[in-house]
C-alpha cells in the first residue's frame, strides 16, 4: 500500500515545500513557513525510511545525525548578522546534495523514459547552479570576494551559449554516454551559477539567495 501511495505523498512534501518558502518571503508568515517546510521534509525523510533496508537506514539515521550536530553547531555559533551567509551556504549544499542525488540516479539505474532523462538533466543543471552560485553569494556577504557587482562585456551572450550547450551535452549523455561528456557539463553548470551570481552587487545577495532557493 505503501508502494502505491508513496509518489502521492512524495507530491505532498513538494507542496509543503513551496508554500513553506512562499510564506517565509514575509515577516509574519516566516515562522509559519518554517514549520510547514519542516513537516513536509519529515514526512520525506519517514517515507524514505519506509522504503529503505535495514543497512540502508542505517546510512540515512547516521547521515541525519550527522548533519543535525553540524547544523545545529553552527546555528548557535552564528551571530545573527551572519545569518544570510549561513543561509547560502545551507542552500548550496541542498543544491549539491539534488545533482549527487541524480547522478546516482544515473549510473544506478539509467533513465529509459524521455521524462526521467528530463528529470535528471534538469536536476543536475538546477543543482549545480544552485550550489555554485550559492557558494559565490556566501563568498560575496562574508567579503572572501569582491561586492561590486562584477560585469564583462559579452557577458548574457557568456550565460546563453552556456546554456545552449549545456542542454546539447544532456542530449548527447543520455545518446551516447561518454565520461568526458558528463565531466564537461558538470563543470559548465558550476560556472553558470558563478556567472550569474557575480554581475550582482552584496547589497543584492539575500534577494539572489532566495532565488537560488526557490530553484
Amino acid at each position: 500500500m505503501l508502494a502505491s501511495s508513496a509518489p502521492y505523498l512524495y507530491l505532498v512534501c513538494t507542496v509543503a515545500f513551496i508554500l513553506g518558502l512562499k510564506l517565509m518571503s514575509a515577516v509574519k508568515t516566516a515562522r509559519m513557513g518554517n514549520l510547514i517546510s519542516m513537516a513536509g521534509m519529515l514526512l520525506a525523510i519517514l517515507l524514505t525510511c519506509a522504503q529503505a533496508g535495514g543497512a540502508n537506514i542505517l546510512w540515512l539515521l547516521g547521515a541525519m545525525a550527522l548533519g543535525g550536530v553540524i547544523g545545529s553547531v553552527w546555528a548557535f555559533k552564528v551571530p545573527m548578522t551572519a545569518m544570510p551567509q549561513m543561509v547560502a551556504l545551507f542552500n548550496g549544499f541542498g543544491g549539491g546534495a539534488s545533482t549527487l542525488v541524480a547522478l546516482t540516479e544515473f549510473f544506478h539505474s539509467p533513465p529509459q523514459t524521455t521524462g526521467a532523462k528530463i528529470a535528471i538533466f534538469a536536476t543536475i543543471l538546477i543543482g549545480n547552479v544552485t550550489f555554485s552560485g550559492s557558494v559565490t553569494a556566501f563568498g560575496k556577504l562574508q567579503e572572501l570576494l569582491p561586492g561590486r557587482p562584477v560585469l564583462f562585456k559579452g557577458q548574457h551572450f557568456l550565460n546563453a551559449l552556456i546554456l545552449t550547450v549545456s542542454v546539447l551535452l544532456g542530449f548527447a549523455l543520455f545518446s551516447n554516454y561518454h565520461p568526458a561528456v558528463l565531466l564537461l557539463l558538470m563543470s559548465l553548470t558550476l560556472a553558470l551559477g558563478v556567472l550569474v551570481v557575480i554581475p550582482i552587487g552584496g547589497a543584492d545577495m539575500p534577494v539572489v539567495i532566495c532565488l537560488l532557493n526557490s530553484y
